[in-house]
């Protein structure tokens, strides 16, 4: 059994359902596929709703924007790929690199009888960036005696395999593919960690604790402070969400850099790009984004932290609730893309203007993905559109060769977009210069 029936890729608000079974209504996902969607859904979620998965978007965003300068400077001009490294000898996507040092190992592995054999343990590891050494805080694990990265991934995989088990009792049906049957790492690294620190919990207090952490920016470090402090009791989440919460405000305020501080470095950022002119479909879909960001934020401070889990654990009808606030933009089947109505009733909201945005915002990362390359044959897997075989702009945009051999070519010699794909690259400049692929 595949046990991974779906995916979300970061900064794309888009959920993969292509081996997910619908009802045969479209009503919804059958009862037997509901962990796994709301899985999936939930890092939707944690990317909008939490410093950490905001994080990974700013960081691509400024590689974005800095790229912009060479791409839409001039005209006619030649942009070779792939791109020469800056006077720092650092590549292009170095931000979202450095995010990616942070975030750990993109693994998934089973592991017979694991345990944790040594202290979990926080080193300085020094990278470099803009000429400059950075000490980015690591976490390790040692699990059968062999090394762990415990990253931001790592930690986000833990928090949805909670969210998993408690989703999988709200279906009358048993799950196709259930969260205790998803590989030890690193999904359930956070059973490991609870019972090395003795920490005897409830389902929605290991949610809650999981949650929190990943709304600071040193996260693994944060949930490894926040465990000593928890370790040897028993909490129940009814009981104890408050001093939860509590521990992690003062553990966090140690351990990691204020959010609003960080929040008003990006401010400055966004502001400036969403000024530039040049660019209006990107700067409409950063204020959807941003839109998001400050409605999760406001409920955050009316509600109080730990409210989207309460709503969640509450019930079926508190988990429709959230779902219903925060549905995910943009859903992939069968090599195409839909709106939110894809599944479910129609909608209270009118949620185009989100998938409209959210669309352009997954071409843009398809853009990123092509100009970020490290090495030509890196080009391979990017050379086709990704909607090609059920592409509905085909006929109008008349480049077919293009989009299934060099879908950067589409906007040569076109003044105008003609599908999404090709507004993405105009955006960045591409109708104006020309792409070449370095031998």
């Amino acid at each position: 059994m595949d046990e991974n029936l779906a995916s979300y890729e970061p900064s794309s608000f888009t959920v993969d359902l292509s081996n997910l079974e619908l009802s045969s209504d479209n009503d919804f996902i059958v009862p037997e596929d509901f962990g796994a969607f709301v899985h999936e859904w939930w890092h939707y979620f944690q990317d909008i709703s939490t410093i950490t998965g905001q994080f990974g978007f700013y960081m691509m965003m400024r590689d974005l924007a800095r790229v912009s300068q060479t791409t839409c400077s001039g005209t006619e001009n030649i942009i070779s790929l792939p791109l020469d490294k800056d006077t720092f000898g650092d590549p292009i996507s170095k931000d979202r690199k450095l995010y990616n040092v942070i975030c750990g190992e993109t693994i998934n592995e089973r592991i017979s009888d694991f345990s944790i054999t040594s202290s979990p343990e926080i080193k300085n590891t020094e990278l470099k960036y803009e000429g400059h050494s950075k000490d980015i805080a690591k976490c390790n694990l040692k699990i059968n005696n062999k090394d762990y990265t415990l990253g931001i991934i790592a930690l986000q995989e833990m928090n949805c395999f909670y969210v998993q088990k408690i989703s999988e009792k709200y279906s009358p049906k048993p799950p196709r593919v259930s969260a205790d049957s998803l590989p030890e790492f690193p999904y359930k690294v956070g059973e490991l960690l609870f019972t090395y620190y003795s920490i005897d919990a409830d389902l929605a207090s290991k949610l809650l604790i999981t949650y929190l952490c990943l709304d600071s920016i040193q996260a693994p470090v944060v949930l490894l402070k926040m465990l000593e402090v928890l370790k040897e009791k028993k909490y129940e989440f009814k009981k104890d969400r408050d001093n939860i919460i509590k521990i992690f405000n003062e553990v966090s305020s140690t351990y990691s850099e204020c959010n609003d501080k960080i929040y008003c470095e990006w401010v400055k950022d966004y502001a400036s790009w969403i000024k530039d002119e040049t660019k209006k479909n990107m700067s409409d879909s950063l204020k959807w984004y941003l839109t998001k960001l400050v409605d999760i934020s406001s409920v955050k401070d009316r509600m109080g932290q730990g409210c989207f889990i309460t709503d969640f654990c509450h019930s079926l009808r508190g988990f429709q609730m959230l779902y219903s606030f925060f549905s995910v933009p943009i859903f992939k089947k069968d090599g195409m893309l839909y709106g939110s109505s894809m599944i479910g009733k129609k909608p209270i909201l009118d949620f185009q203007n989100e998938y409209n945005n959210a669309l352009f915002l997954w071409f843009l990362k398809r853009v990123y993905k092509l100009l970020s390359i490290k090495k030509s044959s890196d080009l391979q897997n990017l050379a086709e559109c990704e909607l090609y075989s059920k592409c509905q702009y085909r006929d109008i945009v008349d480049k077919d060769y293009d989009c299934k051999t060099a879908v950067w070519q589409v906007i040569q010699d076109e003044k105008k977009a003609k599908c999404p794909y090709g507004l993405a690259l105009h955006t960045m400049g591409l109708w104006q210069n020309r792409i070449e692929i370095k031998d």
